[in-house]
């Protein structure tokens, strides 16, 4: 390694206070390029020392033993699409109107609308301590929803903080009326839950130092690049062609942080909402926002990761799909309205880049 990305290395190494997925973890001191990896790493390949050497191919143990999973099915097994919801309600009901014995109902009967939400995930929700209030993408989201049923959000949500293992057992026990909380539509949630049409689909990016050179993933080939343990990012990047990174798995992303800001590894590669969450709390990375355009080939450029509004699954199909439908119709008025826009400019757009809504990206939408 030469002398010009060890002194980049070594200035980046600071003292950080990293708060994410519900960890905090504090460093100190810095690292060189021949510094070790931390224990919690698991190099792929006999040694660090020739990263360039590592096949991209080679396999990642997880925790199981087994080989990273691969993406979700596009198809379920009743043969629809995973992302197919109902169709949005439309004209969509009068604010504090709602149709007598719905879900809707039962909501502005009670006063307030419940929901589960993720309290340790910036920029999709955290706490603000100093407003003291939560605060992010899917809180403003779940907002959104509360102004269709009563007119105002104000005093007429309550959220209660969930857990990524939890979430489908709070719903299920009937703990919360919605879940927004980054939870991806998946046929095997689909046989438990309802779900809205997409309202966020995320992706594989890379986090890496400003000015550090990096554009696109082949910049770092014989680098270290981080991803976690049996992850979909993780197998994505083992179909990397050669020369390729020097894969570094590790079991918690806020480990890769962790060597990510002691100068153990050059870049972190997963979900862009996680990746958008470290960079807004440090102003010396930067999230690439087409790393992977050219390397993985238009099927691989990016693990489609599609979020949902989920709901509780009653048993009562008419009812179910009544709220569904309500759900979807509040999203696709944010969308076509241009609110959607103004909540991800607010919290993804300075280190994600432009884009543009599921609905404006599918005409097919919610399906």
């Amino acid at each position: 390694m030469n002398a010009r990305i060890r002194r980049r290395r070594g200035a980046a190494c600071r003292w950080v206070t990293a708060i994410l997925l519900g960890i905090t973890v504090a460093v100190t001191g810095c690292a060189t390029t021949d510094s070790p990896l931390p224990p919690e790493a698991k190099p792929l390949s006999n040694s660090t020392s020739q990263p360039s050497a590592i096949p991209g191919a080679m396999t990642a143990p997880s925790p199981s033993g087994t080989a990273a999973p691969t993406a979700a099915p596009d198809t379920c097994a009743d043969g629809r699409p995973v992302r197919a919801s109902v169709d949005p309600a439309n004209p969509m009901p009068v604010p504090g109107q709602m149709p007598p014995g719905s879900a809707m109902a039962a909501i502005v009967d009670r006063g307030y609308l419940r929901v589960g939400i993720s309290t340790d995930v910036p920029p999709f929700g955290s706490m603000n301590w100093q407003k003291l209030e939560l605060e992010g993408f899917d809180v403003d989201i779940a907002k959104e929803i509360a102004k269709a049923l009563f007119g105002t959000a104000d005093g007429r949500v309550r959220f209660q903080a969930v857990t990524i293992d939890d979430r489908i057992n709070v719903i299920s026990r009937g703990d919360v009326d919605i879940v927004v909380a980054i939870m991806t539509i998946t046929c095997e949630r689909k046989q438990k839950l309802r779900f809205s049409g997409v309202y966020y689909e995320s992706g594989l990016r890379l986090l890496v130092r400003r000015n550090a050179g990096f554009t696109r993933i082949e910049d770092l080939a014989g680098f270290h690049v981080c991803s976690t343990t049996g992850s979909t990012s993780l197998a994505k990047l083992k179909n990397l062609p050669q020369p390729a990174p020097a894969l570094v798995a590790m079991e918690r992303t806020a480990n890769c942080l962790v060597a990510f800001q002691t100068g153990q590894v050059d870049a972190i590669a997963t979900d862009d909402v996680i990746l958008a969450g470290m960079a807004s709390q440090d102003p010396y990375t930067e999230v690439l926002p087409a790393a992977f355009d050219h390397a993985l080939g238009n099927e691989l450029r990016t693990l489609e990761e599609p979020y949902g509004v989920a709901m509780r699954m009653t048993g009562n199909t008419v009812s179910d799909d009544q709220f569904v439908a309500f759900v979807n119709g509040v999203l696709r008025n944010v969308m076509q309205g241009g609110r959607w826009k103004q909540i991800y400019d607010r919290w993804l757009g300075a280190e994600l880049g432009s884009t543009d809504s599921p609905l404006a990206k599918n005409a097919n939408w919610p399906h």
